[in-house]
């Protein structure tokens, strides 16, 4: 049986009303990603205890795969990725690992912050001062896209990535 991805399932509940006769925003039929995106969701600060747990998370996937995007808000972006492929040997969904991007210099103390998940796109976009990050994951290829964008100065990045399991498993 193939999953139904979620965000799928999340859209119809949130557009159409119980009888499915009338959508819930007055533009649908000639402007559907007008009404979807008024349900974006859009942080201007992290948790203070906790920036760089599950708390923070933004999800991002297309039924297949999938991360949980989160942030430090300085110089770090991570994501937490997942398969519908991925069970260990007691048939238990497991984490697949961890991206960590990091960005050198980090940009300027103080520097504004927002942390977005686009409904329309699925995409998590994150802007720490100049720096842009946008993450996304490709529907037909099952791949993790992120594009990084600055317009004042560059970045050097760096990519470093920790398997959940790194060992191999006896018999497996």
């Amino acid at each position: 049986m193939k999953m139904k991805p979620p965000l799928k399932i999340l859209l119809l509940f949130i557009l159409y009303r119980v009888d499915n006769t009338t959508a819930l925003c007055d533009t649908w039929a000639t402007d559907p990603v007008s009404c979807v995106k008024q349900y974006n969701i859009e942080w201007d600060h992290l948790l203070p205890d906790t920036p760089t747990t599950w708390v923070n998370t933004m999800p991002i996937g297309n039924g297949v795969v999938g991360a949980n995007v989160y942030t430090d808000g300085v110089s770090k972006v991570s994501l937490l990725l997942s398969s519908q492929e991925a069970w260990n040997e007691a048939s238990q969904l497991i984490k697949l690992g961890t991206v960590d991007i990091t960005y050198t210099p980090s940009p300027p103390q103080g520097s504004t912050f927002k942390q977005t998940l686009d409904i329309s796109t699925g995409t998590v976009q994150i802007s720490i001062g100049d720096l842009s990050v946008s993450i996304w994951v490709d529907a037909h290829s099952n791949t993790f896209m992120v594009n990084h964008t600055s317009s004042v100065r560059s970045y050097n990045v760096g990519y470093y990535i920790t398997l959940a399991r790194p060992e191999e498993v006896d018999g497996y």
